[in-house]
């Protein structure tokens, strides 16, 4: 039996609103050997749960290289409006930001160096 039968909880769609920048993250990530790190965060995203909620994530592009913003929406029945529940980035780390020390371009800060794709809320 899977966690979600006979459960309430719901799985999160996940919404490609990136304009072809997905695309390219993948093309990237499969040039420099990092298709996992993109992958597990992407997946980690279409896990988030909303109670018995309906609920999907959108990915929407972002200043920072190979980066997204997400947010999570949820609405209590099928045709009501999406109520805004929380949002962050999926954001690409490594060298050209030294590991998300907080300084441009991605201006987010890592406990400790990254070099791949890591979510911030």
């Amino acid at each position: 039996m899977s966690e979600f039968e006979g459960s309430t909880w719901k799985r999160s769609a996940l919404v490609d609103e990136t304009n072809g920048k997905l695309r390219e993250a993948f093309l990237f990530a499969r040039r420099t050997g990092k298709v996992d790190s993109l992958l597990d965060q992407l997946k980690f995203l279409r896990r988030m749960k909303c109670g018995n909620q309906e609920c999907q994530v959108v990915l929407t592009t972002d200043f920072a290289p190979y980066s997204f913003m997400w947010y999570h929406q949820t609405r209590t029945e099928p045709g009501a409006p999406w109520r805004q529940w929380y949002f962050g980035g999926l954001i690409f780390h490594g060298p050209h930001d030294r590991g998300g020390d907080g300084g441009a371009p991605t201006y987010c800060v890592n406990l400790g160096d990254s070099d791949g794709w890591s979510l911030h809320s």
